[in-house]
């Protein structure tokens, strides 16, 4: 964490929607003699105030008036004390979905289930269809499970990091539901339909909501996801904004052998999205159901892996209820990866990191 202290800027996120998310946040992180008095101080004098601190990277989130955010990170990175300091950065979810309301029978190509077919994922299940002592972390918007009983004894544990308590469901967006359901529903129940890990367990950790997540959530998420037994976690989020932050919690993720996936973006551009061009994080490109690049898919080679879009997976309500029905976009692609690790895992326990991913 040491070197001189920088600054990035926050211009340019990438689709901020009206509704964005309120960015007066810095990220700062100090050196390691740096008293918890003098850090108090140096923060009052820019007007300041703890918001929290990201458990074992310790990044320390400021929120600061939203008219001086500028003024805070050009003192804060002037100052000694500091490694580094730089906006919390909004990334956003990356999906794709269709405004049509009879988008599900126009875009369920064979049924929807191609993407298992493609990825061979319905052979690999001969050998296993996964394990529950290998979790997935989903680090999304939470989970609407109600009406979904191919939720039913997937879902080991649940954490809600913008509150901090477990309660993942009141306030959850849409997105995660989907993307859970791609990972992990359940199989061979006689409902829905099924994920590519079904028997894998699924660790729900709400990081943002429908609108976006803040880096600084999404790095909290993961670093509590590495310490309550992931093996996979999957972060359906992009920012063009890359972040010093999620570097620590990527390595620490790393180091306790937890495989990271994330969507490299919508805009169908070589242009490097974040995390998913961090380190040790696969970045998931989409293809279409010929194994051409989707439409909308970012890529480059910064990108790790392609894997299918459009897969049909749980949605909270679809046609007025709680249904079934594809979804595209690369956050479809990214938990199909994440799944597929699951699998590798629960057949092979002695799988590691660095055979899996790259650096």
């Amino acid at each position: 964490m040491g070197g001189p202290a920088v600054t990035t800027s926050i211009t340019g996120l990438a689709n901020a929607p009206s509704n964005a998310l309120d960015t007066a946040r810095v990220l700062v992180h100090y050196k390691v003699d740096v008293s918890a008095v003098t850090k108090s101080e140096i923060e009052a004098s820019v007007g300041a105030r703890l918001h929290k601190t990201i458990p074992d990277i310790g990044v320390r989130v400021l929120d600061v008036p939203a008219d001086g955010r500028a003024h805070a990170e050009q003192v804060l990175g002037g100052r000694g004390e500091v490694d580094f300091v730089e906006p919390d950065v909004v990334a956003r979810p990356q999906d794709n979905l269709p405004s049509d309301p009879s988008f599900p029978a126009n875009y369920a190509v064979g049924g929807g289930a191609w993407g298992w077919t493609m990825t061979h994922t319905t052979q690999a299940w001969d050998i296993t269809k996964g394990d529950n002592a290998v979790v997935i972390a989903i680090l999304d918007t939470g989970i609407k499970p109600n009406g979904l009983s191919d939720f039913n004894g997937q879902i080991s544990s649940t954490w809600n990091v913008i509150n901090s308590t477990a309660d993942a469901s009141t306030t959850a967006g849409s997105h995660g539901t989907y993307v859970a359901g791609i990972a992990g529903l359940a199989i061979d129940n006689g409902t829905g339909g099924a994920g590519f890990c079904p028997r894998c367990k699924l660790m729900i950790v709400q990081v943002g909501t429908d609108a976006g997540a803040y880096m600084s959530d999404i790095a909290t998420g993961l670093t509590w996801a590495a310490d309550h037994g992931a093996r996979v976690a999957n972060m359906n989020w992009a920012s063009i904004v890359d972040s010093a932050t999620m570097q620590s919690p990527t390595s620490y993720a790393h180091s306790k052998g937890v495989v990271m996936t994330a969507a490299a973006g919508n805009s169908n551009c070589d242009c490097p999205t974040y995390p998913a061009a961090g380190p040790y994080v696969l970045g998931v490109a989409g293809v279409d159901n010929s194994g051409n690049k989707a439409g909308d898919s970012n890529y480059g080679s910064w990108v790790a892996i392609a894997a299918p879009e459009g897969n049909m997976t749980s949605w909270p309500l679809i046609n007025g209820a709680p249904g079934y029905a594809p979804v595209g976009g690369t956050s479809s692609a990214a938990p199909v990866v994440a799944g597929i690790a699951g699998l590798l895992f629960s057949a092979n326990t002695v799988v590691t990191m660095r055979r899996s991913s790259r650096p």
